[in-house]
């Protein structure tokens, strides 16, 4: 692959890779996660800022019931593996900033790993949400929705396609290494 095209293809991957890890951030700090009629942040440090959230917070950990302890767990497990994905798009951008010189093959190796282990981490954490919340539908008037249901939806196609990218990058670096090798 000539020098120039591999600079694209590290750069759009490096905005790819961005994009997703802004909307996550984004997602969770936004309090439009809701199971039935009270909203939640998902993070758990947001409880500090204003007092919706200290209330929102204040209501999860005084509801002793089995549904507020199921509430509770599920949130947890969604916060550390949105917050997982997000670490490991941090580091695939790192890479790609490091690896300034657009010369090294083992980067889009990389990429495609980090960008599938941030991608498969956020789905667990939407498919916990949405798998606890069918068991509270019978008797919650709503679901998990609200525009960070999006955002993370869409970050998690950004976190694929940039994977993808990255993987077909470096089969054709490898091929054309062989081909040296040989001639």
């Amino acid at each position: 692959m000539k020098h120039g095209r591999r600079c694209v293809v590290q750069t759009l991957s490096i905005i790819l890779t961005s994009s997703a890890v802004l909307l996550l951030v984004f997602a969770m700090v936004s309090p439009h996660w809701h199971v039935g009629k009270r909203w939640f942040s998902a993070l758990g440090f947001f409880c500090f800022v204003n007092k919706e959230h200290r209330e929102v917070c204040r209501y999860m950990n005084e509801d002793l019931s089995n549904e507020g302890r199921l509430r509770s767990g599920l949130f947890n497990i969604f916060q550390g593996m949105e917050m997982s994905a997000i670490l490991f798009g941090i580091i695939s951008v790192v890479c790609g900033i490091v690896f300034t010189t657009c010369v090294r093959p083992t980067y889009f190796f990389m990429l495609s790993v980090f960008n599938l282990l941030a991608a498969v981490t956020s789905c667990v954490g939407i498919g916990t949400v949405f798998y606890f919340a069918g068991r509270w539908h019978h008797h919650d008037s709503s679901s998990p929705g609200g525009i960070s249901f999006w955002m993370a939806i869409t970050a998690d196609v950004l976190f694929v396609f940039g994977a993808a990218l990255g993987l077909a990058t470096y089969k054709v670096e490898v091929k054309e290494k062989d081909k040296e090798v040989f001639q």
